[in-house]
């Protein structure tokens, strides 16, 4: 049985296939008179206390070219190859964990020819979370990592217009059943816990600047969250775990309010939540005040779901005479903190308990700030005149 090695020297990862018997073996740095050597030690437990049971000096740090040779010296039969190993190893583990490229490709039912839809979308996920590129230099990248040893040989393909051809066979309809068996199978094998769901929409600005807008879905000028409202914005809708996890997205034109997709979304995830035979009475949806619309909160009385969202002040502006001493004060588990105070409000035709929050330290501070603006102020005009009194026309 061999095993692969890791060893990172000067900023540089090298994987060694070892023998079995060498396993936990792992670099050490010993500096002697101001000079760093590099030492390859093994430790073992001996009379129930861990010692180094094996140890081979490799040489100066700063001697990198020979360091390779001197490891080959003493680690025979080895294979030495650099490639980029741990995080893209671990991702496609999780991948097959979940059985990704196998649905992905019954989903969408494309011939077996060469790469599948389903290892097309794997690489590329991959290469988003390691080192983003365009799917130009897909390629060199993943000739760069240890993948090339998780798929067969690959001798054409694997560019953007590859990429091109492959994404036509994924639509909307089947990306939400990949979604929902994704879902099934986080589930049962990875145990996800979903009572408890974050939403939230966001847009991004794209220099896609089509000749005729009209023929362009996505890309529309709306209010841009990065502040360039001048280019086309593409927006994002997610339900997520309290772990981050998505559970459920959508991509939609930038020009839609975030009320208004909400309110179109609400019935679909309470649908894909009953295909995963979730219970609604044990389901909370958190989502921000920037959703609420009545048809929103309409859905959610009739689905008797859970939910928690924030509202705007100024629909609520009586509540700003509240002193900080009408507070309950609680101390967070990180020790800040936070005052609470409950009431009762109609909302949308319903009532609903409002629960209004108070930050002592962030209130003292705004308060301190507040009059060291003022003084400044003052002290401006204060300067500001008196420069100007009994002068010339200031008399």
């Amino acid at each position: 049985m061999r095993i692969i090695l890791e060893l990172t020297i000067m900023s540089r990862k090298y994987f060694l296939t070892v023998p079995h018997k060498l396993i936990m073996v792992y670099l050490v740095k010993k500096k002697v008179n101001g000079k760093i050597y590099l030492y390859l030690n093994k430790k073992a437990r001996v009379n129930g206390k861990s010692k180094v049971v094996w140890q081979q000096y490799l040489g100066p740090e700063n001697n990198i070219e020979k360091l390779s040779e001197n490891i080959a010296t003493y680690l025979k039969n080895y294979e030495l190859v650099i490639h980029n190993f741990g995080l893209p190893v671990v991702l496609m583990e999780i991948a097959n964990r979940l059985n990704l490229v196998k649905i992905i490709d019954q989903v969408v039912g494309k011939r077996n020819q060469g790469l599948s839809v389903g290892e097309y979308i794997l690489i590329s996920t991959i290469n988003r979370a390691v080192k983003p590129t365009t799917k130009a230099k897909i390629r060199k990248w993943f000739d760069s990592t240890y993948l090339q040893k998780q798929f067969p040989k690959i001798d054409t393909y694997l560019d953007s217009n590859a990429y091109t051809n492959h994404f036509e066979y994924l639509t909307e309809k089947k990306i939400n059943k990949i979604e929902l068996e994704l879902n099934k199978i986080m589930i049962s094998e990875f145990k996800i816990d979903i009572s408890n769901i974050f939403y939230d929409p966001t847009n991004y600005y794209t220099f896609i600047n089509p000749k005729n807008p009209e023929t362009q879905e996505l890309p529309k000028h709306g209010k841009s969250k990065e502040g360039r409202n001048t280019l086309n914005l593409i927006s994002l809708s997610i339900f997520c775990t309290t772990d981050g996890i998505p559970i459920m997205h959508q991509t939609y034109p930038g020009n839609i309010q975030d009320a208004t997709h909400f309110k179109t979304e609400l019935p679909k995830f309470i649908e894909r939540m009953s295909q995963l035979k979730v219970n609604n009475s044990s389901l909370t949806v958190v989502f921000d005040k920037g959703n609420i619309s009545e048809n929103a909160f309409k859905e959610i009385e009739k689905s008797n779901i859970n939910f928690i969202c924030s509202v705007r002040p100024s629909s609520h502006k009586d509540l700003e005479a509240i002193k900080g001493e009408d507070f309950e004060i609680f101390t967070l588990p990180n020790g800040k903190k936070v005052g609470l105070k409950e009431f009762s409000r109609e909302m949308h035709g319903n009532r609903y308990i409002l629960i209004v929050a108070y930050n002592p330290n962030k209130n003292k501070w705004s308060r301190n700030i507040k009059f060291e603006k003022i003084e400044k102020k003052v002290t401006e005009v204060q300067q500001y005149f008196e420069a100007r009194l009994n002068v010339k026309k200031w008399r």
